[in-house]
């Protein structure tokens, strides 16, 4: 995740990390190098529809992943909206995804770190890396 103070990515800053699936830009302003090299080809891009996370991923022909829509104040993996990711949260989306319990609205919407619409044991494993992100400040 690079936060909303990164004003700017250096050329190829990330061209060696060619196991990064994804990169998530949370400053729409942040400027990233006009080299494809910068961010690896197979790596998904998360910015903001209106940033230039996105005309990079355009120019570039990047999977791009829009975060406007997830709502202020939002954090991926907090399904209990407390602003924080624990081991409280990792638990509700185990037993949601075993049919313990249901997490429905603004919660369901934070468990779904990969914004598919659909619960998995992939995201249990991705919360388990520690590969959930705050959205917005």
């Amino acid at each position: 995740t690079l936060p909303r103070s990164l004003e700017y990515v250096d050329g190829y800053c990330f061209s060696e990390c060619n196991n990064l699936k994804k990169i998530i830009v949370l400053n729409p302003d942040c400027m990233i190098c006009d080299i494809g090299g910068t961010i690896p080809t197979r790596t998904v891009i998360y910015g903001y529809s209106d940033s230039y996370a996105k005309i990079f991923a355009d120019d570039y022909n990047r999977q791009f992943v829009a975060i406007d829509d997830m709502g202020l104040g939002l954090v991926l993996g907090d399904v209990d909206l407390d602003s924080k990711v624990s081991v409280m949260d990792a638990t509700a989306i185990q037993q949601h995804v075993a049919q313990l319990t249901v997490i429905e609205g603004e919660g369901f919407k934070c468990a779904d770190t990969d914004k598919d619409g659909k619960e998995t044991r992939e995201k249990i494993y991705d919360f388990s890396r520690k590969e959930t992100w705050r959205l917005l400040d």
